[in-house]
């Protein structure tokens, strides 16, 4: 079992017995004592598989089975058991706001799925809905509160707008959720000669119902 990557590698020995050789072997799994699957078909000289796309905390048991060239013999393993005790990735991570806070910072918040085994989140800022995104600071992961809030002090919030998103890397280290967009709204003015002044902004994003109004 690799942890990480949420993977089973299957190794086994060759079967020597038939004169007339191994054709091929089958390899079977249960999960949690479920029905009996084939994973795959493997070929004669071939002695390892992977098992990918495991479920946390299911008990895969697995068997593999040889077959003859002629196909009227075949030759079954003995049973091998694993626990799949893997990083539970989140469901969802939402970014839920990003605003100018007293004219002087960003603040950006998210809601964050806490059953997931998460040890930080980082915290990322671009110019550009597409990036490059840069790293502005991380948070630790917070198992009670699902509300993570952060505070930008470096942005220039009186020149541009903003795009932010939060990245919740798991327990081996792995980028496992990126959140939604918030992007900033940047406020503009510039006088007429008419003795008003025409006010300009762009659009907050991504809120999943949309903007109402401003």
């Amino acid at each position: 079992l690799d942890v990480c990557t949420g993977e089973n590698t299957l190794n086994w020995n060759e079967y020597g017995t038939w004169l007339n050789g191994v054709l091929e072997y089958e390899l079977f799994f249960t999960e949690n004592g479920g029905p009996v699957t084939l994973l795959g078909t493997i070929p004669y000289g071939t002695n390892s598989m992977i098992h990918s796309n495991l479920t946390q905390f299911s008990t895969y048991c697995y068997y593999i089975r040889a077959h003859d060239i002629s196909g009227s013999r075949s030759s079954t393993s003995n049973q091998l058991c694993v626990f799949a005790d893997i990083p539970l990735w989140p469901n969802f991570e939402y970014l839920n706001n990003a605003t100018v806070a007293l004219n002087n910072q960003i603040d950006i918040s998210c809601f964050t799925d806490i059953t997931a085994d998460i040890i930080e989140f980082r915290i990322e800022r671009s110019s550009q809905a597409t990036g490059p995104f840069n790293v502005i600071g991380n948070i630790p992961a917070n198992a009670i509160n699902p509300l993570i809030s952060f505070t930008d002090f470096t942005a220039l919030f009186n020149q541009q707008s903003y795009y932010y998103q939060y990245v919740a890397v798991d327990s081996c280290g792995i980028d496992a959720y990126t959140s939604n967009l918030g992007k900033t709204i940047y406020l503009s003015a510039t006088a007429n000669t008419n003795y008003t002044n025409t006010l300009s902004w762009n659009d907050y994003i991504e809120w999943d119902a949309g903007v109402d109004s401003y």
